[in-house]
């Protein structure tokens, strides 16, 4: 599972690469940047077969960025939330680790590439809200409402196929490998 997520990321990184060698194509200085709001929706694949979707909605903080000149960056605040289910064997043992919902919060410091690439590392706060039933523990099946926090760090990319629609690629913590649309 890590071998393809390591390719995944190393594949596209291969696909950036020539884009940040290219001289960057303005199509007026906000092209590709957030335009009142920016909405994602991705599915998401974790470790253990865990699998979710979710969705994000972006507003600009700092439309200009911070450091000007040829290299167009924002800083934008990115709030959303993922709902995962995580049906796990091993061999005869069955854990149902039950669906649970991911509210996150985070700031996103967006890179924009030429006219097709925008990068963005993000750092936020996560929250796990869900129920379980592990048979490992309870053998009557009860299971239990559980609430924690934890930090939210990332790494992402989108593939700009006009203005307002790109494909979104991103690895995160808690998130892990989510792609999906951006509009």
């Amino acid at each position: 599972m890590f071998r393809s997520l390591g390719l995944a990321l190393a594949l596209g990184l291969c696909t950036i690469a020539p884009a940040l060698a290219e001289e960057p194509h303005h199509h007026g200085e906000d092209h590709n940047q957030i335009q009142g709001v920016r909405v994602d929706l991705h599915g998401n694949v974790h470790r253990y077969g865990v699998f979710g979707a979710g969705g994000r909605v972006e507003f600009a903080l700092v439309p200009d960025g911070f450091i000007g000149g040829n290299v167009r960056d924002e800083l934008a605040l990115s709030l959303g939330a993922d709902a995962f289910f995580a049906p796990l064997y091993f061999g005869d043992n069955y854990y149902d680790g039950g669906a649970w919902v991911v509210p996150i919060g985070a700031v996103q410091w967006n890179f924009y590439l030429g006219d097709r690439w925008s990068v963005f590392p993000e750092v936020g706060v996560a929250l796990h809200v869900g129920f379980r039933q592990d048979e490992w523990y309870d053998k009557q099946g009860r299971g239990y409402a559980w609430l924690y926090a934890e930090p939210d760090l990332g790494i992402g990319a989108r593939y700009h196929f006009t203005s307002r629609v790109a494909l979104l690629m991103r690895l995160s913590t808690p998130g892990g490998l989510q792609v999906g649309v951006v509009f």
